[in-house]
């Protein structure tokens, strides 16, 4: 349901930050650092529209009054900025430093 695609977006999303947060040692390490960034700029269509399906799903529990926890609230964005659409904008912009900084 809602919940397992939003926490599955969510996980995808922390193991590229984790990738991400990693500083290159070698050829080979900052090879596969700049494959990630081009990754990411390519993954985000897709992900926006996982976003936009997640995020019609939590409406539509929503509006049946379907209960929810608030960390389930949270990975739906709907709980301050802490939502996937959220964090995946913050991982764009951080592959974007990245990339500069290489």
């Amino acid at each position: 349901g809602a919940r397992l695609q939003a926490t599955s977006l969510n996980d995808n999303i922390t193991e590229r930050r984790e990738k991400l947060a990693l500083t290159p040692t070698n050829l080979e390490e900052i090879k596969a650092t700049v494959r990630l960034i081009s990754d990411i700029r390519e993954s985000t269509a897709v992900m926006e529209e996982k976003f936009a399906l997640v995020e019609e799903q939590f409406r539509t529990l929503e509006m049946f009054k379907y209960p929810m926890d608030d960390a389930t609230l949270e990975l739906a964005g709907n709980k301050g900025d802490a939502g996937v659409r959220k964090r995946w904008k913050d991982l764009v912009a951080e592959a974007n430093e990245v990339d500069y900084d290489l």
